[in-house]
């Protein structure tokens, strides 16, 4: 082993720069900062010290004398050579007690406690940061492999604390000739077990009538299995969006523009402000809260919805009858039987000059245009009552029914929620989860239905839906559905719109 002192700049034209440590083993080179920035001028490579210029010169030559015999004296690579007499749990507890944001808080608490139990488990108090190595990383890794944890957790697990011993590392704690995770050599492969519910899967949930397990109804806002089902379903077709950024949406998040509904919010884990416009049938999924706050609206919606529905019967029979038929004359005929019964009163001759001027698809465009025009009249019903509301005194209302207004006054998108808020939170989430867990039984799927599937749901049925996607997906060399997933959050907000109308299309009808 081979060790020297070098002076390094951060820029290549920096007057002042490091001191470092570089360490040479195997034909493995190391390099590991002594945290000392000094003037370049100052340092004297070939006698390995600081010039007297150096403000404080005579203490930084100790420390490297300091640093240069305990090298000298270690056949030990992964020893600490300098440390404080800090302790990794006290240390651990020092660093979570000044993290403001709870869900950063509870992580890191979860890794300690997993370290500490195996700390436990060989009768060790605590542990210096001097002696650990890579045998303790490696028993730490099998205790949680043996103590009921998945393989994918203890490999995330292990991986946190990792960061954690190089945040000890760069505030200067501790320093490692070699850092021990680094001569841990065994591959640990992440088990990739991404689940999502199949297109008919989806459609058996929006079609299903479910029925209550339980007897008495609460007072208090509880989820019926129907209201469940069109929170998760409003989940999968709003990219899918996070159980938390459900829980916390309000009505002040909506707003109009373009006849386009939007919903602009910061996401609640990441902080990223993001934006979905909303569908027919994502609007659909509104329809319980909305008509809470405004019960006439049902009467012009199921109005629209009926004509709708008359409209898409007739086009769907008028369909079949074409296609069934194979006699020119008999399709004029059905044809004008389908024209009359529209209302219009048309010699004919002039249907059938009609009929072989453009041909069957030209009347399918006719009358599938005729369904555009209805559901663009609900959406605009849609936009009309959606301004209503965020005009109103319930714009600041959550639109989902799983947390009290009251408790959550002073709360603002962003911000870090009290330890009372994340309970909720916590508690309404685990809930919705017991109830999905009873649909998913209902519907008769194999797959685990969980808050966080239809985020994976989402991309799923945009890679077997949209060819574009597709081999933009492939072109990028995406090996999972979350390497998607990410992308798709970073596309124009346009070209996320039309995916969006593309899939709600697929699922309207």
């Amino acid at each position: 082993m081979t060790v020297k002192i070098i002076y390094r700049t951060v820029k290549k034209n920096d007057t002042r720069g490091y001191l470092k440590i570089r360490i040479t083993q195997n034909r493995r080179t190391t390099i590991k900062s002594l945290g000392i920035k000094i003037l370049g001028t100052n340092w004297n490579d070939s006698k390995q010290v600081v010039t007297s210029r150096e403000p404080n010169y005579k203490v930084i030559n100790e420390k490297i004398t300091e640093t240069l015999k305990e090298l000298s004296t270690t056949d030990q690579p992964q020893l600490a050579i300098k440390t404080s007499t800090k302790y990794i749990i006290e240390y651990y507890d020092e660093i979570i007690s000044n993290i403001p944001n709870l869900g950063t808080k509870k992580k890191n608490t979860s890794i300690r406690n997993k370290f500490k139990s195996y700390l436990d488990s060989i009768n060790l108090n605590d542990l210096e940061f001097s002696n650990l190595d890579i045998n303790h990383i490696q028993s730490f890794f099998k205790y949680m492999l043996e103590n009921g944890y998945s393989n994918n957790t203890a490999i995330d697990s292990l991986k946190k604390f990792r960061q954690f011993i190089n945040k000890a590392i760069k505030s200067g704690l501790v320093y490692y000739t070699v850092n021990p995770f680094t001569l841990d050599n065994n591959k640990r492969i992440r088990i990739k077990n991404i689940k999502a519910l199949t297109e008919i899967e989806v459609k058996k949930i929006m079609t299903t009538q479910f029925k209550e397990f339980r007897k008495k109804t609460s007072t208090l806002n509880r989820l019926t299995l129907d209201t469940t089902a069109n929170i998760f379903l409003f989940q999968i077709f709003t990219q899918g969006i996070r159980i938390a950024d459900i829980q916390l949406m309000r009505w002040n998040e909506f707003y109009v523009i373009d006849n386009n509904i939007i919903v602009e919010y910061t996401q609640h884990k990441t902080k990223k402000p993001m934006q979905l416009k909303l569908t027919l049938l994502t609007l659909s999924y509104l329809n319980e809260r909305i008509f809470k706050l405004h019960p006439t609206f049902k009467i012009t919606l199921d109005r629209l919805n009926l004509e709708r529905e008359r409209i898409s019967e007739n086009l769907n029979d008028y369909e079949n009858k074409i296609s069934a038929t194979k006699n020119k004359d008999e399709i004029n005929k059905l044809m004008l039987a389908f024209h009359k019964a529209q209302g219009e009163d048309t010699d004919y001759d002039v249907f059938k000059k009609l009929y072989d001027q453009f041909g069957n698809d030209k009347m399918l465009l006719m009358y599938r245009d005729m369904l555009n025009q209805i559901n663009t009249k609900i959406y605009e019903s849609y936009c009309d009552i959606i301004n209503k509301i965020i005009s109103s005194n319930n714009k600041n209302s959550f639109v989902f029914h799983f947390l009290r207004d009251s408790e959550f006054e002073d709360y603002r998108r962003g911000q870090n929620l009290t330890i009372v808020q994340d309970n909720r939170i916590k508690a309404s989430r685990n809930y919705y989860n017991r109830l999905l867990k009873k649909i998913q039984e209902q519907c008769n799927i194999s797959t685990k239905i969980t808050s966080h599937i239809a985020r994976h749901t989402y991309t799923q049925l945009l890679v077997n839906n949209d060819s574009d996607l597709i081999t933009l997906s492939k072109s990028l060399g995406h090996s999972n559905l979350s390497t998607t997933q990410t992308y798709i959050s970073q596309l124009p907000n346009k070209k996320v719109f039309d995916i969006n109308d593309s899939l709600s299309n697929i699922f309207y009808n």
